[in-house]
């Protein structure tokens, strides 16, 4: 998963631009370069294009002001996110042009394969929205607040957070596959709406009790009392949920297969796992077409089971190690033929190639 680390040097190229303009574009040139790493990191990154528009836009003191500066200072910016762009590319070693043919298979190339479904069943999941209701109630009267704010001339830069959760939310209930990590999106403006709710409560709560509204005072602070002892333990309970999870998770030095592994590791150049982090831990790389094989590689047609199975006979990576669960696999004649099962339990399957069993023998 990708999506955080490239939106924090995302959500630094944003507000570098809300930094006062510069003689020498300065803060368009550094924004730029930002935004440029984040595009490096995940291409997703372009659909934020708009809030730069919008917050070039929203610097200007009136609306119609100044616009032959604006368009300077979104040339400047698109200037520094390619030349930056580029350069990471050159710099990284990373094939520009397999890079992007990749990212628009994967993204906007038409189903051709429907052996694991399709992104149609896979759309977005508005509950996430109700499971995180201890943000989307501040978040909405935070919106409100937003709203009131940006009506007045002004406060125009209050329009920012309110087209950024917009954006995000129209975007990404509209795209297909949505994936949970993809809420992370929503995150970002959904918690800076929810700062600035209960910054508008806390102002209006002192404002009641400075004027002597006992009754409205009173009523505001009971009502943040009651959120606050609902949303404290909910939030607590989340927290310890995840860690009992993280806790529960395998770990690397009780992870007996791994070990198995470590044995057979001085005698083949690959392995080949339905899990990549295995092939992280053991130092044997999977072969690079069979790396990542997620569902868009098989809806697109750029993968599918006749062609692993076909990949796997041409290569025969050394150790193939596989969750044990009842799904069949679509190399499993391959397996019966050239592999022998070295080692197995409630998660792991581990076969060897027969050729590197016996050379382990030997020593």
């Amino acid at each position: 998963m990708q999506e955080i680390p490239a939106l924090a040097p995302l959500v630094l190229s944003l507000f570098f631009l809300l930094e006062p303009r510069h003689k020498l574009f300065s803060t368009e040139i550094l924004s730029g370069l930002f935004f440029a790493i984040a595009l490096q990191l995940k291409l997703i990154g372009i659909i934020y294009i708009p809030l730069v528009f919008l917050i070039l836009w929203l610097r200007r003191p009136t609306p119609l002001s100044s616009m032959g500066t604006l368009v300077q200072e979104l040339l400047v910016f698109g200037m520094s996110v390619g030349v930056g762009f580029i350069a990471l590319n050159f710099l990284t070693g990373s094939p520009l042009g397999i890079q992007l043919k990749q990212s628009w298979a994967a993204h906007f190339s038409s189903a051709r394969s429907f052996e694991y479904g399709s992104a149609i069943e896979h759309p977005y999941d508005w509950s996430v929205l109700l499971k995180n209701w201890d943000i989307m109630l501040p978040a909405l009267l935070g919106v409100v607040a937003l709203f009131r704010e940006w009506k007045k001339s002004e406060s125009r830069m209050a329009f920012l957070p309110l087209a950024w959760l917009a954006l995000s939310l129209v975007v990404f209930s509209l795209h297909k596959p949505w994936w949970e990590y993809y809420y992370v999106h929503n995150a970002l403006p959904l918690c800076w709406c929810a700062a600035v709710g209960f910054a508008w409560l806390l102002r209006f709560v002192s404002s009641a009790r400075r004027v002597g509204a006992s009754s409205i005072w009173i009523s505001s602070a009971l009502c943040l009392g009651l959120f606050a002892v609902c949303a404290l333990p909910w939030m607590a309970a989340r927290v310890y949920g995840q860690v009992a999870d993280m806790r529960a998770s395998p770990k690397i030095h009780s992870c007996y297969v791994l070990k198995e592994v470590e044995r057979f590791r001085p005698f083949t150049t690959f392995m080949f796992t339905d899990r990549p982090i295995c092939s992280f831990h053991s130092g044997i790389p999977v072969p690079p077409h069979l790396a990542m094989l997620s569902l868009k590689r098989f809806w697109t047609g750029d993968m599918s089971n006749t062609r692993v199975a076909e990949e796997l006979e041409s290569i025969q990576p050394g150790i193939v190690l596989w969750s044990n669960d009842s799904r069949e696999v679509p190399f499993q004649e391959l397996l019966s033929q050239k592999y022998q099962l070295a080692y197995i339990d409630d998660l792991n399957r581990l076969f060897v190639h027969k050729s590197i069993i016996k050379k382990a023998k030997r020593f």
